[in-house]
């Protein structure tokens, strides 16, 4: 580094310097001494040459000292990358079917309580299977019923997919499916 004393109103008082320097070129410095005098950072200038990080100039030769030590502040602080989110862990779900078969529940393995329940149909809702009771409970009822579907004489199997998604307070997750079938007077 060397001073500089162009700079226009930074507060330098155009001098030399008063110490001797503390340790000459090219001999090593056994015992370096502290600086006895303070220079604005404004009127220090940085002679070396570019420094340069993953191809960018962080500080250009003839930077002013402030001007330098701001840049790398902005450089680094700009280049943190973002904390990855936490992984969230997966929930062993599972769901059981009761001797009814309008009524499945379902069961967490691990986890921490309160958990979060949200039932619903993934494919093939036959018109008149709705859920009796609410999606946000453990244990989930429906209503079987086949309205209006009798258009053919006979009987046929009809089969649609459930899906239950679970959260709990940690905000891991877990998900299953059941599929279950109804006869359907046609």
């Amino acid at each position: 580094m060397a001073t500089n004393n162009t700079c226009q109103k930074c507060g330098c008082e155009d001098q030399a310097l008063t110490t001797p320097i503390v340790c000459p070129n090219p001999a090593p410095c056994p015992d370096p001494q502290p600086c006895s005098e303070a220079f604005d950072s404004q009127c220090v200038y940085y002679t070396g040459a570019d420094i340069i990080c993953d191809g960018d100039i962080v500080v250009y030769q003839d930077d002013t000292i402030e001007r330098a030590l701001n840049n790398i502040v902005d450089y680094f602080c700009a280049n943190i990358p973002t904390p990855p989110a936490p992984i969230k862990g997966v929930l062993p779900v599972q769901i059981i079917p009761n001797p009814d078969p309008t009524i499945l529940t379902s069961t967490v393995s691990s986890g921490t309580a309160p958990f979060t329940y949200n039932w619903s149909f993934a494919q093939n809702v036959l018109r008149g299977h709705t859920f009796a009771t609410s999606t946000t409970l453990s244990t989930i009822k429906f209503d079987l019923t086949t309205d209006g579907i009798r258009t053919i004489a006979g009987e046929g199997l009809y089969q649609s997919l459930v899906k239950l998604e679970v959260t709990d307070a940690n905000g891991d997750y877990g998900s299953a499916y059941y599929s279950f079938s109804t006869s359907v007077l046609l």
